[in-house]
C-alpha cells in the first residue's frame, strides 16, 4: 500500500523500506511523532515538504519553515533557490510575529532594491513584506549551507525589535 497525494500536490515526504528504522530506543514520543504504521508497514515522516511531478520528487523544504500569510504559501527553500539562481545571492524569508520578512545576505542596498522591485512586479503581495540586509545569515552548525532559521529570527528580532 502507498500513502500518496495526487501528482503536483504538495505534502509531507514520507519514506518506507528496509532502510527505514521501525522505532527508536526508549523514545515512544519520537515513535508517535515520526512513524506511521499502515497495515504493518512503517513509514518515516521526514519533516520535508515536496511533490511528485512526472515521477520525480521535488523538494520544497522543511515543513516547519512554511509560511502562510494572507492566503499565500511561501516555501523558504524555494525562495532561497530563486535568490541563488536569479541573483547569485544568499537569502531567505522568515516569519516574524504576524509578517514575513525577506532577509538578504548583502551589504549592497542597490541589489536589495532590485530584488524587492522584481518580486513586487512578480507578485504585488511583496509590496507589504519587509526586506532587510544582513552582512551574514547564520548557518546550521551541522550543515553550513543550511540556514539556522531559529537563530536568524532571534537576531532579526533583537536588531529590529521596534518593528
Amino acid at each position: 500500500e502507498k500513502i500518496k497525494l495526487p501528482e503536483n500536490e504538495v505534502g509531507e515526504i514520507c519514506v518506507t523500506g528496509n532502510h527505514v528504522l521501525k522505532d527508536y530506543f526508549n523514545n515512544h514520543e519520537a515513535i508517535k511523532k515520526n512513524k506511521i504504521n499502515v497495515n504493518g508497514k512503517i513509514w518515516h515522516r521526514t519533516g520535508d515538504a515536496g511533490c511528485v511531478q512526472n515521477n520525480k520528487l521535488y523538494l520544497y523544504g522543511r515543513r516547519k519553515q512554511i509560511i502562510i500569510w494572507q492566503g499565500k504559501i511561501f516555501y523558504p527553500f524555494l525562495f532561497e533557490s530563486d535568490l541563488r539562481n536569479t541573483y547569485n545571492i544568499f537569502g531567505t524569508i522568515i516569519y516574524n510575529t504576524n509578517n514575513p520578512v525577506v532577509v538578504i545576505e548583502s551589504k549592497n542596498e542597490v541589489i536589495i532594491k532590485k530584488i524587492k522591485l522584481d518580486f513586487i512586479n512578480h507578485d504585488i503581495i511583496f509590496k507589504n513584506i519587509e526586506f532587510v540586509m544582513f552582512s551574514k545569515i547564520p548557518r546550521d552548525k551541522r550543515h553550513h549551507s543550511k540556514i539556522d532559521y531559529d537563530k536568524l529570527l532571534l537576531i532579526y528580532q533583537s536588531k529590529y525589535k521596534n518593528r
